[in-house]
């Protein structure tokens, strides 16, 4: 019990991500077009994926504020490939 209450508190934001994404695609699929379950997942994992990379630049505490931002609007509109150049800038 307590590896998982460890893993919580570390991964704190990345659990509240995947919880707010799931309640939001679950509501949007499930109750506005009266999808089944599995699709409400499907949208849900397609939505994760999509935000991830904003989730990460919002975790990282070598940049700042400022820098934020900039590379949340590069990713927002890019997104992957915005990534994997945050990525790449942030090694040097």
């Amino acid at each position: 019990m307590d590896k998982l209450i460890n893993l919580y508190k570390n991964n704190k934001a990345t659990f509240i991500y995947l919880v707010s994404t799931f309640i939001i695609s679950y509501f949007f699929i499930y109750w506005i077009f009266y999808a089944s379950f599995s699709e409400a997942i499907g949208v849900w994992i397609i939505i994760s994926i999509y935000f991830y990379p904003i989730l990460y630049i919002a975790k990282d505490t070598r940049i700042s504020k400022e820098q934020k931002v900039g590379w949340f609007i590069f990713v927002f509109f890019l997104s992957y490939l915005g990534f994997a150049f945050y990525l790449i800038k942030k090694k040097d």
